[in-house]
């Protein structure tokens, strides 16, 4: 089996690594233009990190930071051993550009008050057919709302530009405030959360929620089959880590390895609806811009665990500053899962 695996490694496109014990047997030339030449024999946890290493399943990927710069580590274990492929992000800025971004925000606050407008005129004139033709024009709003949001994160991280505003976060109070709140809104499905009593961070509270939002959205929309979404919080010395899991049906392994790429899952018609593929490019980069990493791992018929640490160093020892509000606010709520939630919830008796 290692002479085969090796002759596939060999013939890879990207740079790929085959390691066995923990430890690097072999890698080709774009491995080696990428890490260097003296690679064999060193262990996969120096050169990719605790998470990459520490991966159970099959087959996963992780989104590291590998020689300055944001790459995907693609793993397969085979016969007792790894095999793991380094991508190339896709650094290609011309999909949006300052300027259109304007002018979709301009076009979007528009809508956002002829949507109010309207909802309230009609519940005014007590014309519930009316009514409900608003409350879905406002659902679409919050939709294009999180999209906006969504693609600016995107193209921020692409020039290097997204900022990162440090304030004191307990992240245990956030999960658990955010899992309350939705069991209200989405009865339908059991939202679990494990974490301590309090767990405090130093990080931006509103790309914590982003991110937070984006994984749940996630587990709604493409958990097929999901009644249980579970949320964890663990913490050592150096990060905390957030996982949010599913009990769906999974990530068909043929899909798997475009998963962290933007635009990817939405192409199809019938795919559409479900979003443009941007959520974890943004749970990503907003994991990298924190110290962290982000780890998936998904099994048919098992359901999609996502992991992501976040370094507890930044801002120094000697940061201070006020503990944020715990609970996500009702409109960050409703952008954040904006394809997930009923008609209802964008209905007075939510915004008002």
């Amino acid at each position: 089996m290692q002479p085969l695996l090796s002759d596939f490694l060999m013939l890879s496109d990207e740079p790929a690594v085959l390691a066995r014990g923990g430890r690097v047997l072999r890698l080709n030339s774009g491995a080696e233009a990428l890490l260097g030449t003296d690679c064999v024999g060193r262990s996969v946890r120096q050169l990719f990190g605790d998470e990459v290493a520490g991966g159970q399943a099959p087959h996963f990927l992780a989104g590291i930071s590998l020689c300055g710069k944001p790459r995907t580590v693609r793993v397969s274990r085979v016969e007792g051993m790894q095999l793991l492929f380094i991508s190339r992000d896709d650094r290609d800025l011309s999909v949006v550009n300052d300027a259109s971004l304007a002018a979709l925000r301009g076009s979007l606050m528009n809508l956002g008050l002829a949507a109010e407008q309207g909802r309230r005129l009609a519940e005014e004139l007590g014309n519930a057919e009316l009514n409900a033709s608003f409350t879905s024009i406002t659902k679409q709003y919050y939709s294009l709302k999180r999209l906006v949001r969504n693609t600016s994160i995107v193209y921020s991280l692409l020039k290097g530009e997204l900022p990162v505003v440090l304030s004191a976060v307990d992240l245990a109070a956030l999960c658990r405030s955010t899992a309350e709140t939705l069991s209200l809104l989405l009865p339908g499905i059991e939202l679990r959360v494990s974490a301590p009593a309090v767990l405090p961070i130093h990080a931006d509270r509103e790309l914590l929620e982003t991110l937070l939002l984006n994984l749940l959205s996630n587990c709604f929309l493409h958990g097929v089959g999901c009644s249980v979404v579970s949320i964890s919080l663990m913490e050592t010395e150096q990060s905390v880590i957030l996982s949010v899991s599913d009990d769906g049906r999974g990530i068909p392994a043929e899909a798997l390895p475009t998963v962290f790429c933007r635009y990817r899952s939405g192409f199809s018609m019938t795919a559409m609806p479900k979003g443009a593929g941007l959520g974890l490019s943004v749970v990503r980069g907003i994991a990298d811009r924190h110290g962290g990493t982000l780890l998936l791992e998904s099994r048919e018929g098992h359901g999609t665990a996502v992991r992501v640490s976040l370094s507890r160093c930044l801002g120094g020892a000697n940061f201070h500053g006020a503990e944020s509000e715990a609970a996500c606010s009702m409109g960050a709520l409703l952008t954040g899962l904006a394809g997930c939630l009923p008609d209802e919830c964008y209905s007075a008796r939510y915004l008002d």
